[in-house]
């Protein structure tokens, strides 16, 4: 252990935190102040399901919402692999949907006395107080998937705008998607990006 380097672990695995935990033989393209290894074999076992390596396991729990990671700086990974989706159901009451806990967002509408449903999406301040921020920065952009369930009635997204600049009531019917980007830049909206029916 030095004053600026430590490292823990061993052949199969280790963390090395420090002033630059990169080896000079990569030229000084780049540097990290930290560096996780797991190159473990695992390729063998009767789980019924195939092995698995993590870098890094983070298990945040006890906030109004929680977070695994915050960054200021754009994240550089093969793939980012969305697991949950959030299921949202229309009823008589009120709804609430996050858009900085769930991008993919499945809804559904099933009363028996009406034919469809009009939902009004977040305003610029309720975004803005979901994502922690008393409001929204002028480059903020999120992009967020819609799908109507099977079984669903027809739900109408109010107030998007589509492929030609045109504000629009966007009705969807059972099995439709639609990605939208939320953007602030040219006035907060809702802006199609594509759609399948």
């Amino acid at each position: 252990i030095y004053d600026d380097f430590f490292r823990v672990g061993g052949s199969k695995g280790y963390v090395m935190f420090g002033d630059d935990v990169i080896p000079s033989s990569a030229g000084g393209a780049f540097t990290a102040v930290g560096r996780i290894v797991n190159s473990a074999p695992n390729i063998y076992g009767n789980y019924g399901f195939d092995q698995a390596n993590y870098g890094l396991f983070i298990d945040v729990t006890g906030g109004t919402k929680n977070y695994g990671i915050s960054s200021n700086a754009a994240l550089l990974a093969p793939a980012f692999i969305n697991t949950k989706a959030k299921l949202l159901t229309f009823g008589s009451g009120n709804y609430t949907v996050d858009f900085s806990q769930h991008n993919i967002i499945l809804m559904y509408y099933n009363e028996p006395n009406y034919s469809k449903v009009e939902v009004t999406l977040p305003s610029e301040s309720s975004v803005a107080y979901k994502f922690g921020m008393s409001y929204l920065p002028t480059d903020f952009a999120a992009i967020v998937t819609f799908r109507v369930r099977p079984g669903s009635k027809n739900i109408i997204l109010k107030g998007i705008y589509n492929h030609n600049e045109d504000l629009q009531n966007y009705e969807m019917a059972s099995g439709d998607s639609v990605t939208v980007l939320i953007t602030k830049a040219d006035g907060f909206r809702y802006q199609i990006l594509n759609h399948s029916s």
